[in-house]
């Protein structure tokens, strides 16, 4: 006769021993405790030249899960035998040769292997079981969405919503795009139980290749080749244990704290709705690109109009003023430091209950890609400098600036150097006037144009594809931001994003990505209002 332990003693048990903790943790501290455990083996890939030194490629993302440095990653992003550049968040940057990959066709399994070249001892994560995953089970991704340009991973939560869909993947509501595939999905014990491999136009579904293939394929994956069928040795997958853990964490939710109210609705002239965080009862601070210079507080079905004290064109922020003091609001000394990326955070929404997300890395510094200013023209690399192509339709050309124009003056500043023109230009918003001083033939003559806003051809992906678009700025801030996992559209960003225990974190500034929300610190915001009551 089997004598069954109590299932509150049996748990109790895995928390001492797998934890080392007094009590059950929280979810946020189970999350704190996964991201440690996990954080340091979530790495960055690239195709690499090692004759050249040069990226040959987009990077993607992997993970390290042997000590001796065994990558696990996908096959859309890894091809066996070719070399890539692996990038630790630590700093360490190794090359690594791939291994293996099973690709029955050009979806599914997705399965793909690397091995680290050089001889050494690597942070590693351990691998859990994708049989013992749970729908509703909590989930962390640690991995490097490619719009960001952030060298260190970005972290996102949230939880199993099915354990197979009809191409044999995983799905989860941890938002991926470009750049996440092959990083991995952890359980909140810090196991890697799936790998990031493709997504669909709604947030919430992010398929993830389960990782009991890596477990049963093991052997195989180990050899360079490419698999069109699934390899005829298998190895076995040892039995899960640490279900009762499992099944504590899936029960476990994050409520979100009492708010502060000082979420505002704005509507003006330029681009209809917008949010604002209100502070001191009068001052209202919001995202400029989405705010008109005719602007009226929205209060039920009434409209009050509030004036612009001033804007900051390099933060994208905006100052206005009520015309009464308001309910509510923030007050106007600074509020404490930022959390720890991993930290839930709360959004609250004009109509609904506040969205929660997790804080997905620390400040840092947003390089202008998306939101520069466009001219329609390209130059060559040779001096002197000239257009070697001027688009029919774009500013440029309806300025009368032609190919084979000789630049040799932008803004005032001598063209010394073949990247002085994409460095002046990388510095302009849409809307910045640029001075030019041309020579055509023997002639020489000034011009000046204004920039339009930049426009992408839109790739057939689901990531480029999602409800309410990107923000118009949502890149090159003079501040460091930081971002997080929240579906954020564009006419909501300038509202308040919250931390524990309902600090004021800062706002939302843009809606960066399929998977980033950006947030300009609070700090930040305290310093924008503290300089406009200066200079009044």
């Amino acid at each position: 006769m089997t004598i069954k332990k109590p299932a509150s003693l049996t748990l109790a048990m895995a928390f001492l021993c797998g934890y080392a903790h007094a009590q059950a943790p929280t979810l946020q501290t189970a999350v704190h405790n996964a991201v440690q455990r996990a954080y340091a083996a979530s790495v960055r890939i690239f195709p690499y030249d090692s004759v050249t030194n040069m990226q040959t490629g987009a990077p993607f993302s992997g993970v390290v899960v042997t000590a001796d440095g065994f990558i696990l990653t996908a096959a859309h992003v890894c091809e066996p035998g070719h070399i890539y550049k692996v990038n630790f968040p630590n700093g360490t940057s190794v090359n690594a040769k791939g291994c293996a990959q099973i690709a029955l066709d050009h979806i599914a399994p997705d399965v793909a292997t690397m091995r680290i070249l050089p001889a050494g001892q690597y942070p590693f994560a351990a691998m859990g079981r994708t049989d013992a995953v749970k729908t509703g089970e909590p989930c962390i991704s640690i991995a490097c969405p490619e719009s960001l340009f952030n060298p260190l991973p970005t972290l996102r939560f949230g939880r199993i919503g099915a354990l197979q869909n009809e191409k044999g993947f995983m799905v989860s509501t941890c938002i991926m795009e470009p750049g996440d595939s092959g990083g991995p999905l952890f359980d909140l014990m810090g196991r890697v139980i799936g790998l990031h491999s493709a997504v669909d136009t709604i947030e919430a579904h992010n398929f993830e290749v389960p990782v009991d293939l890596y477990r049963r394929y093991w052997t195989a994956l180990q050899h360079d080749t490419t698999y069109r069928a699934y390899p005829t040795t298998m190895d076995a997958v040892p039995a899960e244990d640490k279900a009762d853990s499992i099944r504590y964490f899936t029960s476990l939710k994050a409520s979100a704290p009492a708010l502060p109210r000082a979420l505002v609705s704005l509507y003006s002239n330029k681009s209809g709705r917008a949010a604002g965080t209100l502070f001191g009862g009068r001052l209202i601070v919001s995202k400029s690109s989405q705010v008109g210079d005719t602007v009226w507080l929205l209060k039920g079905k009434k409209r009050m109009p509030v004036h612009v004290i001033r804007r900051d064109k390099a933060n994208d922020l905006v100052l206005l003023e009520a015309t009464g003091t308001q309910e509510g609001g923030l007050p106007l000394l600074p509020t404490a430091a930022l959390p720890e990326p991993g930290t839930f955070l709360w959004t609250p929404v004009a109509d609904g209950k506040p969205l929660q997300s997790i804080m997905g890395a620390a400040p840092y510094e947003v390089f202008k890609f998306f939101s520069a200013g466009s001219l329609g023209a390209m130059c060559g690399r040779n001096l002197p400098l000239k257009f070697t192509m001027v688009k029919p339709g774009s500013v440029a050309d309806k300025a009368g600036l032609r190919a084979g124009d000789v630049l040799r003056e932008i803004n005032g500043a001598p063209v010394k150097e073949a990247m002085d023109f994409g460095s002046q230009l990388m510095g302009c918003w849409p809307g910045d006037t640029v001075h030019f001083v041309l020579q055509r033939g023997d002639s020489s003559f000034a011009t000046s144009v204004v920039l339009a806003v930049r426009t992408f051809d839109v790739p057939n992906h689901a990531s480029e594809h999602v409800a309410g678009g990107f923000s118009k700025i949502r890149d090159g801030f003079k501040d460091k931001v930081f971002s997080h996992d929240a579906v954020v559209t564009p006419e909501n960003c300038g509202g308040p994003v919250f931390g524990p225990d309902g600090v004021f974190c800062g706002i939302n500034i843009a809606r960066h990505s399929r998977a980033s929300v950006l947030v300009m610190p609070a700090s930040v915001i305290y310093t924008f209002i503290g300089d406009a009551a200066v200079t009044r």
